[in-house]
């Protein structure tokens, strides 16, 4: 739901769809250390015929920031 990407990447966060699959709510929030560790950034959006699709963007090595 479009009320849940706020909150997606927080840690032991689970959206209702993802309480029912099981889980800890931890991968999203794992992933976006790592990458934030790594220079880059994380983005969710909702797909208008369903789901969410995850971006992330990491700097290029050697790249002057």
């Amino acid at each position: 739901m479009e009320s849940d990407l706020p909150r997606i990447f927080d840690a032991y966060y689970q959206a209702q769809e993802g309480r029912q699959r099981g889980g800890s709510g931890l991968g999203l929030a794992l992933a976006r250390w790592v990458v934030e560790q790594h220079g880059g950034a994380v983005a969710a959006a909702n797909q208008p015929q369903g789901g969410c699709v995850i971006r992330f963007s990491l700097p290029l090595q050697g790249a002057v920031a």
